[in-house]
């Protein structure tokens, strides 16, 4: 019984040292994508409604996964779902 016991402990000792390799060995880099992401969300919290903003007027539709919010070139700007895109302009709330 104290085999079985001894034995557990070592299992789960070795899988929670194992987990904890993985995660300070976890390099998360932000793409791309999440960059841009993250400044057309900061760019909207400087006035609100009013601004210059970074759009694209060329892009993909993004229905499923790997989806950015950007702001699709207009007048005024709108947002779009996209997993790609291009042809970086401006444009205003």
């Amino acid at each position: 019984m104290k085999k079985k016991i001894l034995g557990a402990v070592a299992v789960i000792a070795i899988a929670a040292v194992a987990t904890f390799n993985m995660n300070i060995n976890n390099n998360d880099e932000l793409s791309a994508i999440s960059l841009a992401n993250v400044e057309a969300i900061a760019q909207g919290e400087t006035g609100g409604s009013s601004g210059t903003f970074t759009c694209y007027s060329t892009y993909n539709n993004c229905l499923f996964w790997d989806c950015s919010t950007i702001y699709r070139c207009g007048n005024p700007c709108q947002n779009a779902s996209a997993d790609s895109w291009s042809n970086q302009g401006t444009c205003s709330l």
